[in-house]
């Protein structure tokens, strides 16, 4: 080859990698075809190699996964016994990054070892900081989050001796996000906190915006619901031209909404995000994290079909690539399919199976989810207690049991089945009747009637035959809330808020987000706090008690009274808007005084150990007996 040729071809690898680092990846892409179209060849199998090096990242930018990694290796083969270190990284490192997005993260892990060994030769600190942090990534996918916060704190140790504010940042959001996915949710908004200020600093719109979706992930599973949808709304304005960042972003407000009880809200976000994903790259690593998430959706919507079919496939997607936590999540989402559809032995199977995924990785959040959901298709008490004391104590480890563990006399744990109306009284039918009717609107529900007449039995009722049944049933007696505790103990506190608010409090209207919340005494309600129960009410808002910041929140109201509120109405003990926001449907319960025959049906019913209500037409004796 002349020399003029030889410098023509060096000139055309620095042509190429100018474009590529300049981030012009569709001029890299049409120069890269156009070279290619003139037949033109290397002599130098090194020469040959850059090449190859500089087209597989150009095709790894362009999600070309599977060709991006086959060209790598096609030059790896011609340099890997050379001592050409600095090439040898370039392909390692996109060997591993191809093989990460295509799944095989067991191959990805082996190459990022290697390419580890390789800057460390070279003396590359930055080098072996990046590969540190991608290979964390990957014992990330594989649920091996012990061996990733391992790789991040010795990055982290690298990034500190340059004392380089970038890989600090990077290194620290990456901290929270592998926090988050283990449940220490309190400790990850520290770390992304920090990041998203380093960032900011920076100027790193891609980090940043990184950063907002991870605080989002963690303070929507600590339930700070408004601050997770402000993170996510800074995140949105940054993700103009970041395909997989809009892809999270759809991907964690569907999980917002799934745990704020919108199902329907969150089919819709994650049926965006999976078409995004499928758009960006059909092997993409998140498809089948979206799969699962649409089978929550669904099963929360009742579609158990559905949902069997999309947790699924999903599940065949997490083993694929070896996700330990999808798989896990997948098998839980599949035990409660299976259990409503009365598989109970299937469903004690993928329980257990999800228990051991979740156990090998360390993900102690979803483990003890597990466990709860488990412990609600327990046939034995026994069995019921174990799993829920199992909860309960990783809950604690991790400073959650408040949030996720209500106290069992303020929360019904029964289901539909369970609530029987007994009477066949004439007026107590059409009351019954009246209930069935409104129980799936959102409407307040006033329950009047005297001490002892069944007044919570029809707010069980109407609860658990709506569309809230999924939801929880947050029971409050207002007569047996001292006055002085009553605004912490309903609204919560801040951290700092008085003197003894050592951490915050969340407070029984938040518990009741998405559910039902039930007023019993409602007409010893304390005066000064009617005014923040009608806002929340009417705005499905609130503030904490030592907090500015709004708090949104969306349960139905049910009160109940033995008094005579428009009389307390007149004598100034009860707000008048409050109460005819209460009175939109009112139920008069009768006592069973005025119904003797429906006296004798109870007492038969309460003897035959609570059957079931499909057995109660054949238990009772015929109306004129």
């Amino acid at each position: 080859m002349s020399q003029t040729i030889a410098q023509e071809l060096v000139a055309i690898l620095i042509e190429l990698r100018q474009i590529i680092d300049s981030g012009r990846n569709q001029d890299a892409f049409n120069r890269m075809a156009e070279l290619e179209a003139t037949g033109f060849t290397f002599d130098n199998p090194i020469d040959d190699a850059r090449f190859l090096s500089l087209k597989s990242t150009i095709q790894y930018r362009h999600a070309d996964y599977g060709l991006a990694l086959a060209t790598a290796q096609e030059g790896l083969a011609l340099v890997i016994t050379t001592g050409e270190n600095d090439l040898i990284a370039e392909l390692q490192s996109t060997a591993a990054q191809s093989l990460t997005e295509l799944g095989r993260v067991c191959e990805a892990e082996r190459v990022y070892r290697d390419l580890v060994s390789t800057y460390r030769r070279l003396n590359n600190t930055v080098g072996v900081i990046r590969s540190l942090n991608r290979l964390s990534r990957v014992h990330s996918i594989r649920g091996q989050y012990d061996k990733a916060v391992e790789r991040l704190l010795e990055a982290g140790d690298y990034a500190d001796r340059l004392d380089d504010c970038k890989w600090q940042a990077m290194i620290k959001g990456n901290l929270g996000t592998i926090l988050n996915l283990t449940g220490e949710f309190h400790t990850a908004v520290e770390f992304l906190t920090e990041s998203a200020a380093l960032n900011r600093l920076l100027d790193n719109r891609l980090n940043l915006c990184r950063a907002h979706l991870s605080l989002a992930f963690a303070h929507m599973h600590l339930r700070h619901f408004d601050t997770a949808e402000q993170n996510l709304a800074t995140a949105e304005s940054m993700v103009d031209g970041l395909e997989a960042e809009k892809v999270s972003l759809n991907q964690y407000r569907a999980s917002l909404a799934l745990l704020r009880s919108n199902p329907a809200e969150a089919l819709g976000y994650a049926q965006r995000a999976l078409q995004l994903a499928q758009e960006a790259a059909p092997e993409n690593a998140s498809i089948c994290q979206l799969g699962r998430i649409i089978a929550e959706a669904e099963y929360r919507l009742g579609n158990l079909k559905a949902a069997q079919k999309s947790a699924g496939k999903a599940l065949e997607v997490a083993r694929a690539m070896d996700q330990k936590i999808e798989v896990g999540a997948c098998q839980r989402v599949l035990a409660m399919v299976a259990h409503d559809l009365g598989a109970s032995q299937e469903a004690e199977s993928y329980f257990a199976d999800a228990v051991l995924q979740f156990s090998q990785s360390g993900a102690r959040f979803d483990l003890a989810i597990t466990y709860l959901a488990w412990s609600r298709t327990a046939t034995d008490h026994a069995t019921c207690s174990a799993y829920r004391l199992e909860a309960t104590r990783i809950l604690s480890s991790l400073k959650l049991d408040r949030i996720y563990l209500r106290q069992p006399s303020r929360k019904s744990t029964s289901s539909a089945d369970d609530i029987a109306l007994i009477g066949n009284d004439p007026a107590f039918v059409d009351l019954v009747k009246q209930a069935a009717i409104c129980a799936d609107s959102d409407i307040p529900v006033l329950l009047l009637g005297e001490t002892g007449s069944g007044k919570d039995q029809f707010a069980r009722y109407v609860h658990h035959h709506s569309s809230r049944s999924k939801g929880s049933l947050i029971q409050v007696n207002c007569a047996a809330i001292p006055i002085e505790l009553a605004e912490s103990e309903l609204f919560g506190f801040e951290k700092g808020a008085f003197t003894s608010a050592s951490e915050t409090k969340t407070g029984l209207i938040e518990a009741a987000d998405g559910g039902t919340f039930f007023l019993n005494e409602i007409g010893e309600f304390p005066l000064k706090l009617q005014a923040k129960l009608l806002a929340a009410l009417e705005e499905k808002r609130f503030f904490r008690l030592g907090s500015t910041t709004a708090r949104r929140v969306n349960f139905r109201l049910i009160a109940a009274t033995n008094v005579d509120l428009m009389q307390a109405v007149h004598e100034g003990k009860f707000r008048a808007d409050l109460f005819y926001r209460l009175a939109v449907m009112t139920l008069q319960v009768p006592r069973l005084a005025v119904r003797p025959d429906d006296a004798f049906r109870l007492f038969y019913f309460q003897g035959k150990c609570h059957p079931r209500p499909c057995q109660i037409s054949r238990l009772l004796p015929a109306d004129n007996s």
